[in-house]
């Protein structure tokens, strides 16, 4: 860093609690945002869902992923995702 420019930046802000967490990002000089959320619905399961827009994209809309896993016993569990380029 010879010119003492900032030519890169990026932000985040969090909040996490037992139960719960929740994070927004803005990246890539704040032109691509993403926020995700986080629940432990009980014990045995938890779900999840996360969506990400770039602003400079040639193609419109959110990308969304969702996705929730629950606890069979204390050896097994089932996962299931979901994807969405363009919610």
């Amino acid at each position: 860093m010879t010119s003492g420019q900032l030519t890169r930046y990026a932000a985040a802000l969090g909040f996490s609690a037992p139960e719960y967490a929740v994070t927004l990002h803005g990246l890539g000089n704040l032109s691509t945002y993403s926020a995700s959320y986080y629940h432990r619905v009980s014990r045995d399961v938890e779900a999840g869902a996360k969506a990400i827009y770039d602003t400079k994209s040639t193609t419109s809309g959110i990308a969304l992923e969702v996705g929730a896993k629950a606890y069979l016993d204390a050896a097994a569990f089932v996962k299931v995702c979901n994807y969405d380029a363009t919610a």
